[in-house]
């Protein structure tokens, strides 16, 4: 008879402070057993970046809106057994708490699924591929399905070739990532995208 196993899971909320003009960014973190198990990637000022459609607003679990028209919207949040964020409304007429969110939604939503600068996609035939300029860092892992140790540059970024006395290559530059959840890491700026790339 197979016993099955136990996780300890618990959520926390976590404000970091960032780059060189550090800014309090907070972002919500799952933890299973001691080790981030998912985020919700960091506060924008409207959203968690990393999590659609969810209300940010509760107070111990709950949050109530009154429209002001005659009607009030009831909702509740949780974190179940298996470590889940779980966003319920109440249905009035069917006197019952109805799911309407649900965190992590796929593999794609958990911690690390794709190991350091790799892309996941949970509708493509391998979930995981490394971002532009970036191949797989151990290509046996790879092609058993393992990501977890993500991806590697293809050529030394520029800063490494300058302290290596190394001249080859083009220099480093940017590209726009859409759909993606910044790494825990991210440091917000305040300037623009050519400042940015200026520095």
């Amino acid at each position: 008879m197979a016993i099955p196993s136990t996780a300890y899971f618990f959520w926390r909320w976590m404000t970091k402070k960032r780059g060189i003009d550090p800014v309090n960014i907070p972002e919500g973190f799952v933890w299973k057993d001691g080790h981030p198990y998912w985020r919700t990637g960091p506060w924008n000022n409207h959203v968690f970046i990393g999590i659609q459609n969810w209300n940010p607003v509760y107070h111990s679990g709950f949050s109530v809106v009154d429209d002001k028209q005659g009607t009030v919207y009831a909702t509740f949040a949780y974190m179940d057994s298996q470590g889940n964020l779980v966003q319920t409304y109440w249905d009035d007429g069917k006197e019952e708490w109805k799911v309407v969110g649900l965190t992590p939604k796929d593999k794609c939503d958990v911690y690390g699924t794709c190991g350091a600068n790799g892309s996941c996609d949970s509708l493509g035939s391998s979930i995981c591929s490394c971002m532009r300029g970036f191949e797989s860092k151990i290509i046996k892992e790879r092609n058993s399905g393992n990501w977890s140790s993500g991806c590697v540059t293809r050529t030394p970024l520029q800063c490494e070739r300058l302290n290596n006395s190394v001249e080859e290559g083009r220099a480093d530059g940017f590209f726009i990532l859409k759909m993606v959840k910044v790494p825990d890491f991210a440091q917000w700026s305040y300037g623009t995208k050519d400042n940015c790339k200026k520095q």
